[in-house]
Formats: structure tokens, sequence, C-alpha cells
């Protein structure tokens, strides 16, 4: 059982690194910026 999970554990990893490493980047690239503004309007108050 335990194996089991750390088998698909592992695909998942790899699917995700092989396949999603371009989504990934552009999900930060539109993440970030609106981080920054939340950083930046908490730094206001």
């Amino acid at each position: 059982m335990q194996i089991a999970c750390l088998a698909s554990a592992f695909l998942l990893m790899q699917i995700t690194f092989r396949v999603g490493c371009t989504s990934v980047v552009s999900l930060l690239e539109a993440i970030f910026p609106t981080l920054c503004i939340h950083f930046i309007f908490i730094g206001d108050y």
C-alpha cells in the first residue's frame, strides 16, 4: 500500500515536472505580480 502510494506520487511528480514545467512558470508569472501588489498594499497599511 505504502509502496503504491510512493510510486504514484513519484509518477505524479515526473508528469508535473515534464508536462507542467512551462505552465508552472506561466502560473508564477501570473501570481507574483499580484503578490507584489498585495504586499505593497499591506506595507502601506
